[in-house]
Order: structure tokens, then C-alpha cells, then sequence
């Protein structure tokens, strides 16, 4: 009798260690994939990246037109075309023989 209780006390260690074991492994592949800092949370947080750096290369195309019609109407390199353009929009000025067309 003895010997079968060693055989189910060993028989439990090694059941109790299988799982523990086995609990610890799903606690950290849950947290490599799931965590705030996993896997997962990775990618979202590179999709983010990539859209702000999108936005940002947008925003700077933006700046870029507007500093060529801010040179464009400065005191040294003034564009004729571009402060024609400007009058127009602006002032709404047009000559008496002009024909306007609205868009």
C-alpha cells in the first residue's frame, strides 16, 4: 500500500509540475502576443506611426507650396502672375472686358 501511495504522490507531483509548467508558458505567450507591449500592440502601434508620417509628409508638401507663394509675392522675386492671381481672389477684381467664369 505504501508503494502505490508513493507511485500517486509522484504521479501527482509530476501532474501539479506538468501544469504549473504549462500555466506558466500560456502566461507569457499571452502576454508576448496580447500584452500592452506584445506583439499585437506592436503592429497597431507601427499602422499609427505610418499614418502620422503620412500626415506629417502632407503637411510639409502643404508648407512647401506655401512658402514658393510667399517668395513668389515677396518685395525681391515678385511673380506677376501669381499677385494677378492674388488680386483676383482676394480683391475680386477683374477688367470690364473679362468674362468671369464661377467653378
Amino acid at each position: 500500500m505504501t508503494a502505490s501511495r508513493k507511485s500517486i504522490t509522484a504521479t501527482l507531483q509530476r501532474a501539479a509540475l506538468v501544469g504549473g509548467m504549462t500555466f506558466i508558458v500560456l502566461y507569457f505567450m499571452y502576454h508576448i502576443l496580447l500584452g500592452d507591449r506584445g506583439l499585437l500592440a506592436q503592429i497597431h502601434q507601427q499602422a499609427v506611426l505610418d499614418a502620422k508620417q503620412a500626415e506629417v509628409q502632407a503637411l510639409e508638401e502643404k508648407v512647401a507650396g506655401l512658402r514658393r507663394k510667399v517668395q513668389g509675392l515677396s518685395d525681391k522675386s515678385l511673380d506677376l502672375d501669381l499677385l494677378d492671381e492674388q488680386v483676383r481672389k482676394v480683391l475680386h477684381y477683374s477688367h470690364p472686358n473679362e468674362a468671369i467664369v464661377i467653378q
